[in-house]
């Protein structure tokens, strides 16, 4: 009982607050019927960044207003296609979509754009690439970006470059896999192509060669800040895991 009091004054507050403040009105309608996210909602996206514009609150609204709307993005990406159907919001849309899961369509939109004069378009070749790559067809993605190289040879990205040897990797090809990651490994500014070369170190029997990089991985993350952690969460953890 003293809990419904509770939530039904901070409901009436809440609503008090909505009203004073000039808020939108929907906000009492989501305060009033969806208790406690509703005001819970309302809190972290109207009120906390009153107090502080730190990452984290930024982090916690964005995730409040999408469990609010999850298909916000996807929305607003596609009503912007429908008004001016260009290479650049297709791209958009197709990697909300593939954010999201949705990847056989984004992989038919990316497809759609690469007509004409954006045949050989880098950016839709390597987006087109990494979907393929998800999707596990790995001998597709790797083809994509080879003709990708073939029609665009200046054209430079440490993500395509990696792309490329994460599906040869896939494919089984260890030898031109190993060649790849060794070239990434001295300028990829992150620790994913260490580790990944020293997962296929390890499926080789080259434990000691796979511990070094695993501890050079280990070493950078201990001298850096906690962007590059949080940036980096996935391979770090890897690399204590594989050291442990």
């Amino acid at each position: 009982m003293l809990l419904l009091v509770i939530s039904i004054v901070v409901q009436l507050a809440l609503v008090v607050h909505i009203v004073r403040t000039g808020r939108n009105y929907f906000w009492i309608w989501i305060v009033l019927i969806f208790p406690p996210v509703g005001p819970l909602a309302y809190i972290v996206v109207e009120i906390l960044p009153e107090f502080g514009r730190s990452r984290f609150v930024r982090d916690i609204k964005r995730a409040v207003l999408n469990m609010l709307d999850p298909h916000k993005d996807v929305r607003l990406h596609s009503e912007a296609l429908e008004v001016s159907a260009t290479v650049e919001n297709s791209i958009k849309l197709a990697n909300t979509l593939r954010d999201k899961g949705n990847l056989q369509e984004a992989l038919e939109l990316y497809t759609k754009a690469q007509t004409g004069l954006y045949a050989t378009d880098p950016a839709l070749l390597l987006g087109k690439a990494d979907i393929l790559y998800r999707m596990g067809s790995f001998t597709p993605a790797r083809e994509t970006l080879d003709f990708l190289i073939k029609e665009n040879p200046d054209f430079k990205s440490p993500d395509g470059h990696l792309l490329y040897a994460t599906c040869l990797d896939a494919e089984g090809n260890e030898s031109a896999a190993i060649h790849e990651y060794e070239i990434l490994c001295k300028y990829y500014p992150g620790p994913e192509p260490k580790c990944r070369y020293g997962l296929l170190l390890k499926r080789k029997g080259e434990m000691e060669k796979a511990r070094e990089l695993f501890k050079e991985v280990q070493v950078a993350a201990k001298r850096s800040g906690r962007h590059y952690h949080k940036l980096h969460k996935e391979w770090i953890e890897l690399a204590q895991k594989e050291l442990s």
